[in-house]
C-alpha cells in the first residue's frame, strides 16, 4: 500500500444503521487489478482481484496522404498502434525521411478486453508496409519480428535515434557552420526536434562518456562493439542512470533533445564511428540479427500461414473494391429504372 500511485480510485462501503460502519474498501489499481479489504468479525480480510483479460484481433489498413500519423487517424486506428508499426519496421524504413505520399500499410493487432469492454491493445501479430513500391513484411514470433523467409527484421542498429524527427543537416566534409560562420566538416547528422524529445540508443553497448563536451554541450558516447561507436550531442539533459560504464540496450532512452553547447536551436547531433573514424550513418548498411533456427522453421512457417491471411486488403485495393461495388449497385439501379420505363411505355 505504500506504493499506491496518485489518482488511484478508492471506494468505501458502509453498513446501514444509525452509525455508519465501514464494511469494505476497494482500491482499483488498474482495469484488471483491484484490492478488496473486507470486515471479518473483529478483523479484516484482504485479497487481490485480477479480472481476466480476453484477447481479440483487429485489422487496419491505411494510405499516407500527408503523414503517417494522419493515415492512422484517417483509418480510425488508435495512433499508438502506428508507433508500434514503426518499431516493427524500424530497421527497414527510416520513418523520419523515407515516408512517401502513397505509402500503404496494413496490420492485424491484438485487442484487449475485460468484461466486454476494450481496455487497450496488445502486440501487432503481422504487418506489411509498402514504401516507394517495396513491400516489407513482418510476422511476430516469440518476442521478435521476422520476414516470411525467417530472416530477422532486427538489424545491428536502428536507422535513427529519434522516432519522429526531421533531418536538418546531413553528413558533409564541407559545411557552413551556422554559429561559427565558417566552413568546416559536419561529421554527423542533425535531427531537428522539440526540446525534450526522447533520444534512443541505436544499438546495444556500453556508455564510455556522459557529460559536458564543450561545443557539443551535454553529450553521450556509446561503444557498441570493437568496431562501432555512436555519439549524441546538444542534449537538454542526460537520462537518469546513464553514466560511464552503464550497459545500454537498443532502443533505450538515453537523453533528450536540447540546444546546449554551440547550437542555434533544439536538435540532436548524431555521430557514427567505424574503427574510430567518422562515417555517414545514412549511407551505411548493417547486418541483421540471427534468423529463425532451422529446427524452428516448420513451426514458424505455420505461424506465417496462420497470420498472413488475417491481414486486411491493402487500402487502395479495398477502396477499389468499394468503388466497384458502388458502380455495380448504380448499374443495377439504372437497369431497374430502364425496365420500369419500358413497362410503362408498353402499358
Amino acid at each position: 500500500l505504500r506504493t499506491i500511485a496518485p489518482n488511484t480510485p478508492i471506494f468505501a462501503y458502509f453498513l446501514p444503521g444509525p452509525v455508519e460502519l465501514l464494511d469494505r474498501l476497494r482500491l482499483d489499481f488498474s482495469v484488471t487489478e483491484s484490492l478488496e479489504v473486507v470486515r471479518s468479525g473483529a478483523g479484516w480480510h484482504a485479497h487481490l482481484n485480477e479480472r481476466p483479460v480476453t484477447l481479440g484481433m483487429a485489422q487496419f489498413s491505411g494510405r499516407v496522404t500527408s503523414s503517417l500519423w494522419g493515415s492512422a487517424v484517417a483509418s480510425g486506428m488508435d495512433p499508438e498502434i502506428i508507433v508500434a508499426l514503426t518499431e516493427v519496421f524500424a530497421w527497414q524504413v527510416d520513418f523520419n525521411r523515407e515516408v512517401r505520399v502513397g505509402d500503404e500499410w496494413r496490420l492485424v493487432v491484438q485487442s484487449r478486453w475485460v468484461d466486454g469492454k476494450q481496455i487497450g491493445w496488445g502486440n501487432i501479430l503481422a504487418a506489411e508496409y509498402k514504401n516507394a513500391g517495396t513491400v516489407y513484411s513482418g510476422v511476430r514470433y516469440h518476442e521478435g519480428y521476422y520476414a516470411q523467409d525467417g530472416q530477422s527484421l532486427r538489424k545491428l542498429f536502428l536507422k535513427n535515434p529519434i522516432r519522429f524527427g526531421r533531418i536538418s543537416s546531413r553528413f558533409s566534409r564541407n559545411r557552413f557552420h551556422p554559429v561559427l560562420k565558417i566552413r568546416r566538416p559536419h561529421l554527423g547528422v542533425d535531427y531537428a526536434a522539440p526540446t525534450g524529445t526522447p533520444i534512443r540508443s541505436v544499438g546495444d553497448g556500453t556508455v564510455t562518456f556522459a557529460g559536458w563536451r564543450g561545443g557539443g554541450g551535454n553529450a553521450i558516447r556509446i561503444r557498441h562493439n570493437a568496431v562501432y561507436s555512436t555519439a549524441y550531442l546538444h542534449l537538454s539533459r542526460i537520462a537518469s542512470g546513464v553514466r560511464r560504464g552503464k550497459t545500454i540496450h537498443q532502443g533505450d532512452v538515453i537523453g533528450y533533445v536540447g540546444s546546449t553547447g554551440l547550437a542555434t536551436g533544439p536538435h540532436l547531433h548524431f555521430e557514427f564511428y567505424e574503427n574510430g573514424r567518422f562515417v555517414d550513418p545514412l549511407g551505411k548498411k548493417f547486418p541483421s540479427a540471427d534468423p529463425i533456427q532451422a529446427s524452428e522453421m516448420a513451426e514458424y512457417s505455420n505461424e506465417v500461414n496462420r497470420l498472413m491471411p488475417m491481414l486486411p486488403p491493402w487500402y487502395s485495393e479495398a477502396r477499389l473494391a468499394q468503388h466497384q461495388v458502388a458502380l455495380q449497385e448504380e448499374h443495377s439501379r439504372e437497369s431497374l429504372s430502364n425496365t420500369e420505363i419500358q413497362e410503362n411505355t408498353t402499358n
